[in-house]
């Protein structure tokens, strides 16, 4: 009854944040004539990336006032924008922030359910504790590492830049720089008579400040299945220096390098599939390959009221994500058919094959049909059209399906199926992005190249998803195989000058 009466006040919680958040703007937000109000921005703001030429980029730089410089690292300048208009843009952007944050709960809930533990309030107490500390890490250093922005960066314009010579300039493509550690460079600013906010790149429509708490929310909500199916393996001490390291060493350079803006950021990922599905799964790998304990997922739940509720937070934070998606865009982006039939056809898909694999259509197994059919379409959600987003969707869980299938004489270990499900499935749709991707879908890229794959005639955007999916997936096999001696030996440290647990999960109580 009491895990009943929790996941209940869950799902509640859940609803009326994005009522609070969304409705009071739906009129604005869905509404089919223009809303009347002051413009979103001064006469001294460029429109976005996408809409805008070469010509006026440079009509508008030449009339900017002088630029101040962008923290500590010389070059850059900081953009400002003197108005921002509570709603439209700003109201999608904090609902998703909201509908991510609400996910983590839900990928928890899942998660333990998938063990037949028992759920408790002191097991989510140490996990609140946790999601705090890294939330206080991302903020005092990984964001920073994460997407600051230098003369190297891509995307950057020239005229964005003091010093021309990039050769000579600060910065590299590999790791970001402390400029915006500790809130640096973030803060709003008053001068004449206006509360100025700091923009990350020239045409942003969000003040910096909101896109740093919108990468949190994902780097938080991304972090939690890691942290439950490696609980048992790495003990409750060493937890915490595993998932420190785990997001220095493999979640930020993976971030860095395609979200970011460095040396893999032409590949397409929309929905930010690689530091998330694909460096889960393969650092997932990595702990099965080094022989991580890992708890075997049973076939019936003891609270299967907690693993739906669960699955439904997560199914519906990631639809939510998809529709903010949509219209957070520019212009027109199917990302919420394509994250809602991809997700159908993965679950056909997936059921159709462990039915006939086993003639069972009762398992536990079946709830990740849809959810590999989303993880395979998030890397191509904006570029590709809605018949194509089936295909992926129907690929992706094949490949995570076939996967599994490997092991089909073993118990299946949670490290094994999050890598079939997030790993595998999150490679194929990389890999079908560069061969689907449309530009009558995704239009232009951040350096005003159309956006197309092989399917109509590019080669050059699949070699790059290949070497972007190469990469990272070596990135976080390598990562899950060298942090776990890392992680226990700053764990023993830690249990010399700690008696209790502090924010430790235990497997035992999970």
């Amino acid at each position: 009854m009491r895990t009943l009466q929790l996941n209940l006040w869950t799902t509640c919680i859940h609803f009326s944040f994005l009522s609070l958040v969304v409705f009071p703007n739906a009129a604005t937000l869905f509404a089919q004539e223009p809303v009347p109000g002051p413009p979103l921005f001064q006469e001294t703001a460029p429109p976005p990336i996408t809409d805008r030429t070469e010509d006026q980029v440079a009509k508008f730089l030449a009339n900017v006032p002088s630029s101040e410089p962008y923290g500590p690292v010389p070059g850059l300048r900081v953009w400002r924008s003197e108005v921002f208009r509570s709603g439209d843009i700003l109201s999608v952007v904090v609902a998703i922030c909201v509908a991510l944050c609400l996910m983590a709960p839900g990928v928890y809930v899942f998660y333990s359910s998938l063990q037949g533990a028992s759920l408790n309030l002191e097991s989510l107490s140490k996990s609140v504790s946790l999601l705090c500390i890294l939330a206080m890490a991302w903020v005092l250093l990984f964001y920073s590492l994460a997407f600051s922005r230098n003369a190297h960066t891509y995307g950057v314009l020239e005229r964005e830049v003091d010093v021309m010579d990039r050769k000579i300039a600060p910065g590299n493509v590999f790791i970001g720089e402390l400029t915006h550690s500790a809130f640096g460079g973030l803060g709003s600013s008053w001068g004449a008579g206006i509360v100025q906010h700091p923009l990350r790149r020239v045409g942003d429509r969000v003040p910096h400040i909101l896109f740093m708490t919108f990468q949190m929310m994902i780097y938080l909500q991304a972090i939690v299945p890691l942290c439950i199916i490696a609980s048992k393996g790495i003990g409750e001490w060493p937890a915490i220096p595993f998932w420190l390291l785990w997001s220095v060493c493999v979640y930020v350079p993976l971030c860095y390098w395609t979200q970011g803006g460095g040396w893999l950021a032409e590949c397409v990922d929309a929905s930010s599939a690689i530091p998330v599905h694909l460096a889960i799964g393969f650092t997932a790998l990595g702990l099965w390959w080094i022989k991580t304990p890992s708890n075997t997922l049973v076939e019936k739940a003891s609270h299967p009221t907690g693993l739906v509720t669960g699955w439904l937070l997560w199914i519906a934070g990631l639809l939510v994500l998809g529709g903010c998606r949509t219209l957070m865009a520019p212009g027109w982006t199917p990302d919420l058919p394509n994250f809602f039939l991809a997700g159908c056809m993965g679950h056909l898909t997936w059921a159709g094959l462990q039915f006939k694999a086993s003639g069972n259509r009762g398992s536990l197994l079946w709830l990740f049909g849809p959810i590999t059919g989303m993880v395979a379409v998030s890397s191509g959600s904006a570029s590709v059209s809605p018949e194509f987003a089936i295909v992926i969707g129907f690929l992706g869980s094949l490949a995570a399906r076939l996967t599994l299938l490997i092991k089909k004489n073993e118990p299946v270990s949670l490290l094994w199926l999050v890598f079939a499900v997030h790993g595998v499935s999150a490679l194929a749709g990389l890999i079908l992005t560069g061969v689907f991707a449309s530009a009558e879908v995704a239009g232009n890229d951040i350096a005003g190249r159309p956006i197309v794959g092989l399917f109509n005639g590019n080669v050059e955007l699949l070699r790059v998803q290949l070497l972007t999916g190469a990469v990272s997936g070596i990135v976080a096999f390598i990562g899950g195989i060298l942090i776990m001696p890392l992680a226990r030996f700053f764990g023993s440290i830690l249990k010399r000058f700690f008696k209790h647990s502090i924010v430790g999960v235990s497997s035992d109580s999970i």
